[in-house]
């Protein structure tokens, strides 16, 4: 698969190259998998890159399906919006549901003092098309919000007033299992988020909608909350998709959420046991707001230096750096690097407190589908 994998970040840099001994079976799969088979297919096309018949199909099936399943969770989006609102809950939508759904170069704050009053209408109804990732691109498998820790009993509260419980879907039942209590709370104190809240709609393209309550920015609850803090204040509103925008982090601090969360998938045992640690399109989102030069990264390092994170941030740059190798942030690296770089093929499971290192590079971990193998603990004299 190394060819294919090759071939596919190839195309998302913007080069095609020899696509004659390229077993498509394998690509489609592999986009499939780590969710990038939107953006890789439109990338293709706009290169104007001839794939075979059945293949193009395929993907049109797949970008079809994940348009509707979009449309159909701005609708969750907007429900949760009116009761946040309502409710007066400080918030902010993550990751997918956003960059969906939201031009970064153009929120409500900049949409008041910019534009004058004659020409708002016009210039809200272009902007507001130019969303981050085009229409089925990008997809979630659920809708992340970020709070304060203060606010999650009334944010329990709010989502069981609208039918959402704490579990599971189980795909051979066709129904939601419910947690028990001591797993919620297990889940709550090692993964600085809550239990996933379900609610089954009985839609073919998305069986139920889930919402992920983030409250920290690690997997400790309690960590990082000058940095939490700090990015909830600072929140805005974006244009996009949402009828009256959408409610996210400031583009650095979003830059820098995304950062954050990668970095504890990444070093999370039970994220390896999920094979979660690398999946693509989470490095896509980050490389694109790179590429597109949607943020500088110096100002990134430093909010780095000032909340002292810059291990997490080197951690998830350098990764970005061995998969996209067309990025050239080798400067960047540089002024963050660590002395100690040994944590960057490192697991940790906070439950046993037990250390794991990778056996295989970060590029061959997106390589391959069962990561759990690779991983062997480190036992210390």
């Amino acid at each position: 698969m190394k060819k294919e994998l090759d071939f596919i970040i190839s195309v998302i840099q913007g080069k095609i190259g020899d696509v004659s001994t390229i077993d498509w079976y394998n690509v489609v799969g592999f986009t499939e998998l780590n969710k990038v088979s939107g953006y890789f297919y439109n990338r293709f096309k706009e290169l104007g890159g001839k794939m075979p018949d059945n293949v193009n199909k395929k993907y049109k099936q797949i970008m079809y399906i994940q348009k509707n399943r979009n449309k159909l969770m701005r609708k969750y989006i907007q429900i949760l919006i009116d009761e946040l609102n309502r409710y007066k809950i400080p918030y902010a939508f993550l990751k997918g549901g956003v960059m969906s759904n939201a031009n970064f170069n153009f929120c409500e704050q900049a949409f008041k003092c910019q534009m004058p009053t004659e020409n708002r209408r016009n210039n809200y109804a272009i902007e507001r098309k130019k969303t981050f990732y085009k229409e089925g691109e990008r997809i979630s498998n659920d809708i992340d919000i970020l709070i304060d820790p203060a606010h999650i009993s009334l944010m329990t509260k709010v989502l069981k007033e609208l039918g959402f419980v704490q579990g599971y879907f189980d795909y051979n039942r066709n129904s939601i299992v419910e947690l028990d209590r001591q797993e919620i709370i297990n889940r709550r104190m090692n993964r600085g988020e809550t239990a996933p809240f379900l609610k089954k709609i009985n839609n073919s393209v998305l069986p139920f909608i889930e919402i992920d309550i983030n409250f920290s920015l690690s997997y400790f609850p309690i960590e990082n909350d000058s940095l939490r803090t700090k990015m909830l204040e600072g929140c805005v509103d974006y244009i996009g998709s949402i009828p009256y925008g959408i409610r996210s982090l400031e583009v650095n601090d979003f830059f820098l959420y995304l950062i954050m969360h990668q970095y504890k998938e990444s070093i999370l045992y039970s994220m390896a046991e999920r094979n979660k640690t690398t999946e693509l399109y989470k490095y896509l989102d980050i490389y694109l707001f790179i590429e597109r030069g949607f943020i500088d990264l110096y100002d990134i390092i430093n909010l780095a230096f000032t909340y002292k994170v810059t291990k997490e941030v080197y951690f998830v740059l350098y990764t970005i750096s061995q998969i996209f190798t067309g990025l050239k942030i080798n400067d960047v690296l540089e002024r963050i690097k660590p002395c100690e770089r040994g944590y960057l093929h490192e697991v940790f499971d906070p439950v046993t407190g037990k250390k794991y290192a990778w056996e295989i590079s970060i590029y061959d971990r997106v390589l391959v589908s069962d990561k759990i193998k690779y991983l062997r603990e480190i036992i210390y004299d």
